[in-house]
């Protein structure tokens, strides 16, 4: 027996637009954030935006905030590992 799906795209869209998925990424950016400045605090910041991807959906970013955590990084990976964990 063969089972079919319907793509609904305003569902998808629905639910990639959403405060709950904007939540639920931001909750992963910060963990992701968290771990990093374990190394350097205050050194990684997180965000969410909306994105030019699908139509303006969420994305979110960790990112080095100051030098020191920039060269913590390339030196030894800090938030590459964080992402990793």
């Amino acid at each position: 027996m063969s089972t079919r799906m319907k793509f609904i795209s305003q569902g998808f869209k629905d639910v990639l637009y959403s405060s709950g998925t904007k939540e639920v990424l931001q909750s992963t950016a910060d963990e992701i954030r968290d771990r990093a400045n374990m190394e350097v605090p205050e050194g990684f910041e997180s965000r969410v935006q909306s994105g030019g991807y699908g139509g303006g959906r969420y994305i979110a970013f960790v990112r080095t905030a100051t030098n020191e955590a920039a060269l913590e990084e390339s030196e030894n990976m800090t938030l590459t590992k964080a992402v990793r964990a």
